[in-house]
């Protein structure tokens, strides 16, 4: 469908000041189950449909994920087929249909219990350092029944990012009979691998002290660590500052950071504690011990001096 120039042209004039809730207008969805046959279960085959777009009234581009392309080569069974569209302002339109390749010469009841004749093993893939969900896709379910009106609940989509840890994956058919309502369920788990340690902040530097002590205890900024999983991080140390002795000589203090999944990150620094500045306060305190020694000894030479010279004088002066 041809996009009205002028309305868009409108639309991007405003759209500052247009909060967009609506979803993207899908074309050639189709409204039917496409169907196939093949003369044995072991072949496959191309199924072609038309090109499927979606537009969006802002005229923004529109992100289109699929689970399939046309000429795509489906199996014996009923494949789900889903072609999703995001606008620029998140809001998703769906098309969802199914693909059904059956063997030539066999019938299928429809009111038979729709099952899935392929549902995914759990999936275990490692975490992306960048962010703090991964990207994750897989090969979607194949039903054994040819359905051709169902109804489909799916809680996530291939390509979704998860976070750390396990998530289970469902996908519910309901298939609408005259007379009730038959289900089938397929589930299995995503589990996102946390591979990466924590990031340590803040780790400090090389400690250089002087005491003439034989203990000191040291003054230092702690690091911390951040998971970018975002799970809490545990953290055990040598040394704690402000508490901890040192001795003469270089220790080591070393930070340990642990995040839930056993990933390890280290901070270690040295405390390296001098004592050749006591050899200089000794010698400064011997020199003025000594100075004032002398000192006191010449102050006394020169009273001793004085009062000799005192007592002749005044011999002298009675004789």
């Amino acid at each position: 469908m041809p996009t009205d120039n002028n309305k868009c042209l409108n639309k991007i004039f405003i759209s500052d000041n247009i909060l967009d809730t609506t979803a993207p207008k899908i074309y050639n969805c189709p409204e039917r189950q496409l169907s196939m046959t093949v003369e044995n279960e072991q072949e496959n085959v191309t199924s072609l449909w038309s090109e499927i777009f979606a537009e969006d009234e802002s005229c923004q581009p529109v992100q289109l994920t699929s689970s399939h392309k046309s000429r795509d080569y489906f199996f014996v069974g009923v494949t789900l087929v889903t072609y999703n569209f995001t606008d620029s302002s998140g809001n998703l339109a769906q098309c969802i249909f199914s693909v059904n390749i059956s063997v030539l010469g066999t019938e299928q009841n429809r009111g038979s219990p729709p099952g899935f004749a392929f549902c995914p093993d759990s999936i275990v893939v490692n975490s992306s350092s960048e962010t703090t969900r991964t990207q994750v896709t897989w090969v979607e379910p194949i039903l054994r029944s040819s359905v051709t009106e169902f109804t489909l609940y799916q809680s996530h989509f291939p390509g979704d990012s998860f976070p750390v840890g396990r998530t289970n994956v469902i996908y519910e058919i309901q298939v609408m009979n005259e007379d009730s309502t038959t289900q089938a369920h397929c589930r299995f788990d995503v589990y996102v691998k946390d591979v990466f340690p924590p990031t340590v902040f803040n780790c400090p530097q090389e400690r250089r002290i002087k005491s003439c002590r034989g203990l000191k205890v040291v003054h230092w900024y702690e690091p911390i660590a951040i998971d970018y999983s975002g799970f809490p991080v545990t953290v055990s140390q040598s040394h704690k500052p402000g508490s901890s002795k040192f001795k003469a000589g270089t220790d080591t203090v070393i930070y340990t950071f642990t995040d839930g999944s056993g990933n390890i990150a280290t901070c270690s620094f040295n405390v390296i504690l001098h004592r050749n500045g006591c050899g200089l306060v000794t010698s400064i305190f011997t020199l003025c011990f000594g100075l004032l020694v002398a000192l006191l000894l010449v102050f006394v030479l020169i009273l001793h001096f004085t009062y000799r010279r005192s007592t002749r004088q005044r011999h002298t002066d009675t004789s």
